[in-house]
């Protein structure tokens, strides 16, 4: 597959970005809302969080599943809707919508968070319904992408959600690093625009000792030994690996829920 580096975005002010999401009309789908799987918790009345992206995402999902093992608080009180689907992402509609899918789970399964990561599979042009509207490494992409993230995050959070859109972490290949370092940039930016308290950008988990690098293995709990944390295609993260992220990203989902007002019987949690 060719490979592209980002070049330098041309500044793009709040007036642009917002006019350049209106140009991108959500896409009709006829597919039939899609309903939350069964839940490692059950029970209607819980705090219920959406894991929804890519397989980043998805492999977030198993280790918050994992937590519940580990953590009553968590248990007790927490429910997760797995709807991360492998392989999609915001650059195209026509096969899996996901600021039309964004807007379904919030009306169909209700989350108090929404834990997103998106960004794996878009080094591709920017299309609606399968016609190219920004040719991928041009600044028209970094645009239209831009516009798209704004639409996800508004119709994921459309119905009060805090919304945690997680970056991208560092990757083993230098073109993909950078891929990611500036996809990262331009979800911060997303979250500027939509200019919503509850929808915050966090900061991607980092190589212990070593921020913004790539490294296979850490070290173990109390230093001893090593532990392999990414996936041998250098992207994703192995099972001990996800379950650090989740660690990193637990007090941040936390902070997110108090501040939403959602977080009633979690007094018990770190």
């Amino acid at each position: 597959m060719t490979r592209f580096l980002l070049p330098a975005r041309a500044g793009l002010n709040r007036r642009q970005v917002l006019g350049a999401a209106a140009a991108l009309p959500l896409a009709a789908s006829a597919a039939v809302a899609e309903t939350a799987p069964p839940s490692p918790t059950g029970g209607a009345d819980k705090i219920r969080v959406a894991f929804v992206g890519d397989s980043m995402a998805d492999g977030l999902w198993g280790s918050f599943v994992r937590s519940f093992t580990k953590d009553k608080c968590l248990r007790d009180h927490m429910d997760g809707g797995r709807y991360a689907k492998n392989g999609t992402g915001l650059t195209r509609t026509d096969g899996h919508d996901w600021v039309a899918q964004a807007r379904r789970i919030a009306d169909s399964y209700g989350p108090a968070c929404v834990v997103a990561s998106v960004g794996l599979n878009d080094r591709q042009d920017v299309a609606e319904g399968g016609r190219s509207r920004a040719p991928f490494g041009t600044p028209a992409w970094d645009e239209a992408y831009l516009a798209r993230v704004v639409q996800f995050l508004q119709a994921a959070g459309s119905k009060g959600a805090g919304v945690m859109l997680v970056g991208l972490p560092a990757m083993r290949d230098a073109v993909q690093h950078t891929d990611a370092q500036a996809k990262n940039k331009l979800f911060a930016d997303a979250v500027r625009t939509v200019g919503d308290p509850r929808v915050v950008f966090v900061e991607p988990w980092q190589t212990p000792g070593a921020p913004g690098t790539y490294a296979t293995a850490v070290p173990g709990e109390n230093g001893r030994g090593l532990v392999p944390v990414r996936a041998p295609d250098g992207m994703h993260f192995t099972m001990a690996g996800y379950d650090m992220v989740w660690a990193y990203l637990v007090p941040k989902l936390l902070a997110n829920l108090k501040q939403t007002g959602r977080a009633a019987g979690l007094d018990c949690a770190g």
